[in-house]
């Protein structure tokens, strides 16, 4: 992801300088997404410590990868 950041959105000149630029501007964004993924993520294992209620969600989380794509299928069958 960063090396497509960097090659996207920096420009050629000062080529140094824009790239941490882009990569400052990179981690500031990454940093708390990431930390609020890996909070979600501890907050998840303990309520998903139990067989049952990991079975039951990973049944949700079947369904709802199915179900996202119908959009696709239909967007196929359609043309």
């Amino acid at each position: 992801m960063a090396l497509g950041a960097v090659t996207a959105y920096a420009p050629r000149e000062n080529y140094a300088v824009n790239i941490l630029i882009v990569s400052a501007i990179f981690t500031a964004i990454n940093l708390p997404c990431v930390s609020l993924w890996t909070g979600f993520g501890v907050g998840l294992r303990r309520f998903l410590d139990r067989p049952a209620v990991l079975r039951g969600f990973n049944i949700l989380m079947a369904l709802l990868l199915v179900a996202s794509l119908i959009p696709l299928a239909l967007e196929l069958l359609r043309g």
